[in-house]
């Protein structure tokens, strides 16, 4: 994907991305837009290179797990 520099931005931003546009209830769009919001930010800064993207959100309260990707990448939960 052309280097490391765009998974090593989206590891740093995404989860306060994903913090600032969660919402109960809207789980799917609000990994949709913390995605788009990062993908944005990046390439408004950088060139045009890219990753995938795994991520896996639990509230312990409800006991609840919720799991999104962007591009290729996929979870097993074993």
């Amino acid at each position: 994907h052309g280097g490391a520099d765009a998974s090593a931005y989206c590891q740093r931003k995404l989860p306060d991305v994903l913090k600032q546009h969660w919402r109960a209830g809207e789980e799917e769009n609000s990994f949709k837009e913390a995605f788009i919001a990062v993908d944005k930010k990046y390439l408004s800064k950088r060139n045009d290179d890219g990753t995938t993207a795994l991520v896996a959100v639990y509230d312990n309260d409800n006991r609840k797990l919720w799991v999104a990707n962007a591009g290729d990448s996929r979870a097993v939960l074993v």
